[in-house]
């Protein structure tokens, strides 16, 4: 064992008091603000947009959008045609459809965790546990991620003061 196991046992049990403390209804409530709500939203809006692109009521709708937009005729609607305009915005109102279902289901979540029994506080308490830690592994590997894109020599410098490390 080494310093960088040390700090990465001291780290790990900090965010897994900090979990134990906030618990799993308020950490995920925390997540889902900010950027990390945003980024969140936006994947999965992209795993869901071609099902939801097939719905056939999706589809009467955008091929409704289409026929009015091309009814006008002029160079302006012909542009927005021609950048697929319908799909855009058939995107940013599903993105705000994701954003308010994952606003909702944060909610319920955060109220069911918070009913006061002991075996749910229980459970709140060990899922606050494993989001934190979870999201500390994520964080990391994309920061690990993010550090071998700036190049050979940062990583082999990184790669060698992590020599012997039990990680």
């Amino acid at each position: 064992m080494n310093v960088a196991d040390l700090i990465a046992i001291g780290v790990v049990l900090i965010v897994a008091l900090i979990g134990a403390g906030l618990g799993f209804g308020r950490f995920l409530s925390f997540l889902s603000r900010g950027i990390v709500g945003k980024i969140i939203s936006i994947v999965v809006c992209y795993f869901i947009f071609g099902i939801v692109l097939d719905w056939p009521i999706v589809k009467n709708l955008l091929t409704t959008f289409v026929e009015f937009m091309q009814s006008k005729n002029n160079f302006f609607c012909n542009l927005l045609l021609k950048i697929r305009i319908d799909l855009i915005a058939f995107a940013i109102v599903l993105f705000f459809a994701v954003q308010l279902l994952k606003k909702v289901l944060t909610a319920l979540v955060r109220w069911l965790f918070e009913i006061d029994f002991f075996a749910i506080r229980l459970v709140n308490k060990v899922f606050g546990v494993i989001l934190a830690v979870l999201f500390l592994v994520i964080a990391t590997l994309l920061t690990f991620q993010i550090l071998s894109f700036c190049g050979t020599d940062t990583v082999a410098k990184i790669t060698s003061s992590l020599s012997g490390s039990a990680f």
